[in-house]
């Protein structure tokens, strides 16, 4: 067969389903033809056989639940799947039970959990555009398969256990070539149809034989012209490999920027392993924590806080820059810099230092600007951002009602999938968005043993039972203060996640509240002992949502919201743009920190529209860290630098 992908067949057009039900545990959902099936563990406790009436289809697992979607596979001429490309739409029908339709009306699907595609028996498997995580072995696949192509919106890919010698294929700098390499696959560029490493005038040629009749293409080199990833050749296809040679695909440590107005060149970017200069973003970071912490409302709930005080420097000094007069001094002065210089190169150092990429273990920052291209802006401003903070600068038309989506999906694919904020636009008056993201996650240097059910002391005296991990240890670093101890674990890489314990009869939010107390913790200004210590945390899975306007003027940035005092012609110029001024009329901050036995993963965004230490306990007895009542903790890395921070009342809190 020459070209298996030059026509798609076998769409779904009707089926009539069967049940039938058995006390098993499981869920299997099999068809007849043998062609397609899935099989996964499910708390149903039942089994349900589809039978087909016609056409070849496929179900899906979604959140645990099962969907019909429509399958685009290709056929080979034996009648046997020669290629499988991921459904990213399914079909729930009306009359089909609850359990089936629930939360599925829009039809898309983003997650692919474990089990979840049977693509057995099929040669070649894509992931096409829309896929945003694949979890661990979610494509159920045998000796068959000869190569997986991933799209380049898959930001999430777990192993897969995919044979040696399977080839994986994607765009430079995608996660499908971090994915080869991590786990010594052959990796192959999507648009290198010669396939010597390269995609240059060779590939267009003969891309442009085939689409003139002139020549038929192998199967591998079709593979790698589907630049679409939709089983399919056509025009779409040639144009953007001709694109690959005449705009190089552009990408900030991975991730694309095409279309951008500015962005940084980052191509050879490493990680510093100096230090960062950061005694302002210190400052800022103690300053912050109980603004936010303890003095906002947060719209996801009232039992546990957490915030990035990192994404909401970034944003903020960003938002600075912009600024100029009375307005840029508020900035600087809240955020700790001297000057403009200085914040940059804080910025600058912060970037450096914490950024880096795993594949399995990431910290990774991403800034950008979207602007409504009906105004000018100063460009020199634009080039400043992208040049000293990393950012990416786009221009849009702000009442295309395909914006806000656009923004939303770069902020999902910049925080792991963990948001996909509404955004809300105003294409008359809106200027700008100023955007800084990050997200992190690392695995404990010793991971945990299971987790076992202990008690949980609240604020109100009263007990819960929640799973804590923990440990006896001869030798652990302990720091004792006035009213808290203070303990770390470490992660890998250097990052470690330092938990603050009240004494008893002492609360959280009172040492928070105290700027000393939070200037001396994040300052390690206590001395750490080594002691036998008896060592307990509760897992935990937090978020927060919080509008952050007047926690920045309770910081001192007052004039920027003041539509009489704000300066911003920085930026854009008031009179050439013909209106009278421009104000900040929003901050929106949203995080999120999960812990269990094996690690710890964070992300967050943000939108801009001592004392003296009491006296040691005899060290002869071991010290009890359990953190069972009210906490305060903190992800740092290496040199303190505090990323995120938040505050344990209730462990079972469920997140909104």
């Amino acid at each position: 067969m020459n070209h298996v992908l030059r026509k798609m067949t076998a769409f779904v057009s009707a089926l009539s389903l069967t049940y039938s039900c058995f006390a098993s545990g499981a869920v299997n959902l099999l068809s007849e033809s043998g062609l397609a099936g899935a099989k996964a563990a499910s708390a149903e406790k039942t089994e349900y056989y589809v039978r087909v009436e016609d056409n070849i289809y496929q179900y899906i697992r979604v959140d645990g639940k099962y969907c019909k979607f429509n399958t685009a596979r290709l056929i080979s001429a034996n009648n046997t799947p020669e290629t499988f490309i991921v459904p990213t739409v399914f079909d729930p029908e009306e009359g089909e039970p609850e359990w089936y339709r629930e939360n599925y009306d829009e039809g898309r699907i983003f997650n692919l959990g474990t089990d979840c595609v049977d693509a057995r028996g099929s040669s070649a498997v894509i992931i096409p555009d829309g896929i945003i995580n694949v979890e661990y072995e979610a494509l159920k696949l045998d000796s068959a398969v000869r190569s997986v192509a991933i799209s380049d919106s898959v930001i999430k890919l777990e192993d897969q256990s995919f044979a040696p010698d399977v080839i994986v294929r994607g765009h430079s700098g995608s996660i499908a070539e971090k994915y080869a390499d991590k786990y010594e696959n052959k990796f192959e560029y999507i648009g290198d149809l010669t396939n010597d490493g390269k995609i240059d005038s060779a590939d267009v040629l003969l891309m442009n034989l085939y689409m003139n009749g002139g020549k038929e293409l192998s199967e591998d080199e079709a593979a790698r012209a589907d630049e679409t990833f939709d089983g399919g050749l056509d025009i779409r296809d040639f144009i953007l490999i001709k694109n690959e040679i005449l705009e190089p695909r552009n990408s900030v440590l991975g991730a694309p920027v095409d279309g951008a107005l500015a962005a940084p060149e980052l191509k050879t970017f490493k990680r510093s392993d100096q230090k960062p200069e950061a005694d302002g973003y210190m400052k800022f970071a103690a300053n912050s924590a109980a603004t936010v912490l303890l003095d906002t409302k947060d719209e996801n709930g009232e039992k546990n806080t957490v915030y990035s005080p990192l994404s909401y420097y970034m944003a903020l000094s960003m938002a600075a820059e912009c600024a100029l007069g009375t307005t840029q001094n508020e900035f600087t002065e809240a955020l700790g810099a001297e000057d403009m210089d200085d914040l940059r190169k804080e910025n600058a150092s912060l970037f450096k230092s914490l950024y880096f990429d795993d594949y399995t273990a990431f910290c990774k920052i991403a800034n950008s600007i979207w602007f409504n291209n009906k105004w000018k802006l100063e460009q020199d401003t634009l080039d400043t951002l992208a040049d000293k903070y990393y950012a990416v600068v786009f221009g849009r038309d702000f009442s295309d009602p395909a914006v806000p989506d656009e923004i939303s999906m770069w902020i999902n694919k910049n925080t792991s999938g963990k948001f996909t904020p509404k955004i809300k636009v105003d294409p008359v008056l809106d200027i700008m968005k100023i955007i800084n993201t990050v997200t992190f996650k690392e695995t404990w240097s010793s991971k945990f043993g299971k987790a076992s059910p202990d008690e949980f002391t609240l604020k109100d005296g009263s007990k819960i039972t929640c799973d804590f991990m923990g440990y006896e240890a001869d030798y652990k670093q302990v720091a004792f203060a006035d009213k808290y101890m203070k303990c770390y674990e470490q992660m890998k890489d250097g990052f470690r996640m330092n938990f603050i314990l009240p004494d008893e009869g002492v609360n959280i939010d009172d040492l928070i509240a105290d700027s000393e107390t939070i200037n001396e913790i994040y300052g390690d200004e206590i001395k750490y002992e080594t002691r036998k210590t008896v060592f307990s945390v509760p897992k935990f899975d937090v978020a927060s949502k919080f509008d952050l306007i007047e926690a920045a003027k309770t910081i001192g940035i007052k004039s920027a919201f003041d539509k009489y005092n704000a300066d911003f012609s920085g930026v854009i110029d008031y009179e050439n743009n013909g209106i009278g001024g421009a104000v900040i009329n929003e901050i929106t901050h949203e995080a999120k920190v999960t812990i269990d036995e094996e690690g710890c993963e964070a992300a967050a965004y943000t939108l801009i529209s001592m004392a003296a230490t009491s006296a040691a306990p005899d060290p002869s007895e071991p010290v009890y860290f359990e953190l069972d009542r009210p906490f305060f903790y903190y992800i740092s890395d290496q040199n303190g630098t505090p990323l995120f921070a938040g505050i344990i009342n209730d462990p079972l809190e469920k997140n909104q």
